[in-house]
Order: structure tokens, then C-alpha cells, then sequence
């Protein structure tokens, strides 16, 4: 299983399936990441572009070369799951409907097989997190409404708790809330406090560095809010507010010629 908000690296499976090589036992395998509830995740991660993510991964496998480790709880954002489980176990619980939940329910359910689940410590997979629910528009209230819903449906089916689950963007996105409560009071040392909270939260949600951007402009440091209007692009070079606010910041500063470069590598 694989979602669409990730990316892969050279390498990136072939390290996940080493571990069925090792035990047949295991059932099911897992990548690091840096955005992922539970163990799988790496936190404190900040990228700035494709050459960097592929450095890390790299590093990683060197450091972690064909390291296994067992857990009860894997994330399927990104699940290698054997074949001959997948025969015996089955398909997903649908009736967590749209997700959350189901891979914690079938985690159970290979484990009750008698089978391990394992991460593979050299193996990396880049995640930004739960886009597929930003896009149906389903988060804050609506998203805290599946959790309840399903975090209940699989308490009453399996009669015990789930393992934590710390979900990265929801916490960012609660963060620039939170930031953006301190800046229309006039806060804007506690606003900064607040956004980096969010951008170690989240490092890849680019509305961190696009309001991180303003806050700083209206303190006069010039040169770190541009970099992160930048940041916000680069992670998502459709962001609107981030492209006009480093447009004016250029134009004030006379700098034009140097954000219109940047714009264009972006298509690059």
C-alpha cells in the first residue's frame, strides 16, 4: 500500500522487502518517515528540495543498513504486507469508512495471525500527510468527527486501546490557529513562538512558512521572511498568498529580478 501524497527514493523497497528475507513470520513491513503517528517517524525533518530528501535517505540506510525492529502498530500510509498473510488474514475492515483506524484494526488481526511486524530502519519514505482529506475538505471538526467515530468502533471491536496516534498536520494546523489568534492581538513574538511549534510539528505544511513570512516582514527581519515565503513555494508552488506576498516583499525591497528567478526555477 502506497499512498499519493508520498515520495520514494532509489532503493526504498527493496530495503522494505529484505526483512521478509530474514523471518518468514513477518507479516508486515513499514518505512521511516518524516511525517507518520507512532514510532515510524522521524521527527524534526525540514527539506528544502528532492536532492536533500535523497541525502537523508541515503544516510539513513548507511547508518541502519538491514536493521529490523518489531512493533505492534504500523501506518498505512505506506505497508508491505506478505502475501500469504494478506491470503490468510484478508482484506481491510471497511466499515472504518474513509480511513483512520483500519490499519491499527489490521495490525491487530496479523498479529492474532501469530505473525511479527517489523520496521525496516533503512528504508525511507517521504510523506506530507493526510492531503487526501485536505482535498475532500474533511479536517479540523469534520476530521476530529472520523477519529471519534472509528476510534470508538475499534475499542468496542477489539476491546482494548489503540496504540497512540499523533497526527503532525492536524497539530500544525491547530498551531497557526493558535498563531494567528496572537498576531490580531498584537503578539508577534508569542505568533513566531507558536509557528515554529508548528513547523517542528509539521515540517512540510506550507502554510507554517507562508504566515511565519508575514509575521517576521511586520518585525522589519526582511531576509528570513522571504526565505520562508520561498519555503512555502517550494513546498507547494501553487500557494497563492505565499507567491504574492514574496512579489510584494520584492517590489519593496527592489529586488524584483531575484524573486522572479526563484519563481521560475520553480517550474524548472
Amino acid at each position: 500500500l502506497l499512498n499519493s501524497d508520498t515520495i520514494v527514493l532509489p532503493h526504498w523497497l527493496e530495503r522494505l522487502v529484505y526483512p521478509f528475507k530474514t523471518d518468514e513470520k513477518i507479516g508486515l513491513v513499514g518505512p521511516r518517515s518524516n511525517c507518520v503517528s507512532g514510532s515510524q517517524e522521524i521527527p524534526g525533518l525540514d527539506f528544502q528540495d528532492m536532492d536533500a530528501i535523497a541525502r537523508f535517505s541515503e544516510e539513513l540506510y548507511t547508518q541502519h543498513q538491514h536493521e529490523v525492529r518489531d512493533v505492534a502498530r504500523l501506518v498505512g500510509f505506506c505497508l508491505l504486507i506478505r502475501d500469504t498473510v494478506f491470503e490468510e488474514v484478508g482484506l481491510f475492515d471497511e466499515g472504518y469508512g474513509i480511513g483512520n483506524f483500519e490499519d491499527d484494526d489490521y495490525c491487530i488481526r496479523v498479529l492474532r495471525a501469530g505473525y511479527r511486524l517489523c520496521v525496516a530502519e533503512d528504508s525511507f519514505v517521504f510523506h506530507y500527510g493526510s492531503r487526501t482529506f485536505m482535498s475532500m475538505g474533511l479536517m479540523d471538526e469534520a476530521w476530529q468527527d472520523i477519529i471519534t467515530t472509528n476510534e470508538a468502533r475499534f475499542a468496542e471491536k477489539w476491546d482494548c486501546a489503540p496504540e497512540e496516534r499523533n497526527d503532525a498536520l492536524q497539530a500544525a494546523r491547530q498551531h497557526n490557529r493558535e498563531a494567528m489568534a496572537a498576531f490580531e492581538a498584537g503578539q508577534l513574538e508569542q505568533c513566531v513562538e507558536v509557528l515554529y511549534q508548528a513547523i517542528k510539528a509539521a515540517p512540510t505544511y506550507e502554510e507554517s512558512y507562508s504566515t511565519l513570512g508575514v509575521v517576521l516582514w511586520e518585525l522589519g527581519d526582511t531576509e528570513r521572511a522571504l526565505e520562508n515565503f520561498k519555503r512555502a513555494l517550494r513546498l507547494n508552488r501553487s500557494h497563492e498568498t505565499a507567491r504574492q506576498n514574496l512579489l510584494d516583499a520584492g517590489a519593496a525591497l527592489q529586488r524584483d529580478d531575484e524573486i522572479q528567478a526563484f519563481l521560475a526555477s520553480l517550474n524548472s
